[in-house]
């Protein structure tokens, strides 16, 4: 199972606007190419990693107790299915191959944070 874009890493449930989806002969058909802003169903969840970083994923507000281990391997599943769409020609593979793998070997500890997605969005702290 693949991290399905726009929807809630732990049951896919859809929490973003869908602005486009890939069209019905694509593979990816039933995904959003485009996504929108997001809906009051998506949660920002701030996870503790094994080597004391911090990763974000996003939810939705029914998925208050997801198993992490399951939804770390379903990112980790889907960045590596984005290595095959990815362009040799003007993709740089070996530094993303290493991130993947340095990703790879991290585990989620815990949640240490979530707050509406909106909310996120919307506080002047997290604006370059």
């Amino acid at each position: 199972m693949y991290k399905l874009n726009g929807c809630c890493t732990n049951c896919d449930k859809e929490v973003f606007e869908a602005i486009e989806r890939f069209p019905s002969d694509h593979k990816r058909a039933r995904e959003m190419s485009v996504a929108g802003p997001p809906t009051d169903d998506a949660v920002r969840c701030f996870l503790l990693l094994t080597d004391g970083s911090h990763a974000g994923v996003t939810l939705c507000k029914d998925c208050d107790d997801p198993d992490l281990m399951k939804i770390w391997q379903k990112i980790i599943r889907t960045q590596a299915r984005e290595e095959e769409y990815r362009n040799p020609q003007t993709s740089q593979p070996k530094n993303r191959i290493e991130s993947l793998l340095k990703f790879a070997n991290e585990a989620p500890l815990g949640i240490i944070g979530a707050r509406p997605l909106k909310e996120v969005i919307d506080d002047p702290r997290n604006r370059i």
